[in-house]
């Protein structure tokens, strides 16, 4: 059996006394506005769906008369059930949902005591402090459960001083605890449900990008076989007498170019595959994005946008893959110049945070809906018209390979911000 400490009502009696309170004297209650009660409730909803369910089960096939309320940090009621015959009586002195249980007003009571203490607390009869309820047992008990952000409160018993019993704290205390429980429960399973979403998210993405890895094999076999034919070519044709110093030039440009393309294949390939390791060495990735800002200032200033760059004026020495992340930056500063069809302003800003170096791409182009942010980083989506969606899903598995992260922040019609963190190692 529990032990109650009567000491505890005795001091709450006094306390009573000496604000003048009248026994005799039915008390009012403070009410909650609806909308206040609607808010509590929809915060406590889980705990109440649940306490609802088990009172079911382990109350209402009882002989006994009983109402079972649940009430919030506050003491506010926030749900009654249980017998009709006193769930009517006790409307009738404003024991309703919404009422405030505090000892201010209602005098000695179960709730304010039981939040109080933290302890489960009986009252039966006489031990009330007002006549009306000489008739009647309370018997409240404590909950706090730490998987709802903290949420506590009480589940109370009320029923006649005649079918008393303290097999009621016992009920309670087997609540309060079952509630508990399912809710750890649902926590964990909402856990692994989450991590279920990402694996099969990881899934997917590794699934494209291998098919991904054998689109870029085939076409860079496609693209390398015209590319041998041509280099084979121009040799042949710098070998002949006839051919002048300007033809050389130019043949020597075309041999360049040619170089590049190949080698543009072969990187694209690279991070295409899943199984691809790139070779990351230490050097200052400012440099990068020197390069890159410039490279892409032209082409900017043909679609009437301007490119702000923020940086410091001392090396950024990490490491890294140094062809990727000019990829990387080229890919992202392209997007935002397209994302704003009517100009615009594209900022830069390259910085070292704690540990991590820090480039953000912010633009103030058409933006992106929940949806699509949530979606852009996968393989072959895409929001533009034409284009095949891989680029920033290819950004997005770089800086993965980086152990590092990237993040968007994307307002439709306000533009987008993209924020990547490297650990500078």
């Amino acid at each position: 059996m529990l032990a109650i400490d009567s000491s505890y009502i005795e001091a709450c009696r006094e306390r009573c006394v000496r604000k003048g309170l009248d026994p005799d004297i039915i008390p009012v209650p403070n009410l909650l506005a609806a909308k206040d009660l609607a808010e509590r409730k929809e915060w406590y909803n889980e705990i109440l769906e649940m306490t609802n369910f088990f009172a079911n089960k382990l109350l209402f096939f009882g002989k006994h008369p009983v109402v079972l309320c649940v009430t919030d940090s506050q003491s506010a009621i926030l749900d009654m059930y249980g017998d009709e015959g006193i769930l009517q009586s006790v409307q009738h002195i404003g024991i309703v949902p919404g009422a405030v249980y505090r000892e201010q007003e209602m005098g000695i009571n179960t709730v304010s005591l039981a939040l109080e203490h933290n302890k489960p607390i009986k009252i039966l009869g006489n031990e009330h402090y007002h006549t009306y309820l000489a008739e009647s047992a309370c018997y409240s008990v404590p909950f706090c459960y730490e998987g709802r952000d903290g949420l506590t409160g009480t589940l109370s018993i009320l029923t006649t001083l005649e079918n008393a019993t303290d097999m009621y704290l016992g009920i309670l205390l087997a609540v309060v605890e079952s509630v508990g429980r399912e809710l750890l429960l649902r926590k964990q399973n909402q856990k692994l449900f989450m991590l279920n979403q990402i694996l099969e998210k990881q899934i997917m993405a590794s699934e494209k990008f291998s098919a991904v890895g054998k689109l870029a094999a085939g076409f860079a076999h496609e693209i390398r076989n015209p590319l041998t034919s041509i280099s084979g070519f121009i040799q042949l044709l710098q070998e002949k007498e006839t051919v002048s110093h300007k033809d050389v030039l130019y043949f020597g440009i075309i041999r360049s170019e040619l170089a590049r393309i190949n080698k543009l294949v072969t990187d694209f390939v690279g991070v295409a595959k899943p199984e691809a390791q790139a070779v990351s060495k230490k050097d200052d990735i400012k440099k990068v994005l020197d390069e890159m800002v410039i490279f892409m200032q032209s082409q900017a200033l043909l679609c009437n946008v301007e490119i702000v760059y923020k940086a410091p004026d001392i090396p950024v020495v990490m490491e890294f893959n140094e062809m990727q992340m000019k990829q990387v930056v080229m890919n992202l500063l392209q997007n935002a110049i397209e994302a704003m069809p009517n100009g615009g302003q594209i900022v830069v800003v390259l910085s070292e945070e704690a540990g991590f170096v820090s480039i953000r791409v912010q633009d103030k182009g058409i933006g992106m809906t929940e949806d699509e942010q949530q979606q852009v980083l996968q393989p072959f989506f895409t929001t533009k018209e034409s284009g095949l969606g891989l680029g920033l899903s290819i950004c997005c598995r770089i800086i993965e390979n980086h152990q590092g992260q990237i993040e968007i922040d994307s307002q439709k019609g306000e533009g987008t911000t993209f924020h990547i963190k490297l650990p500078k190692r």
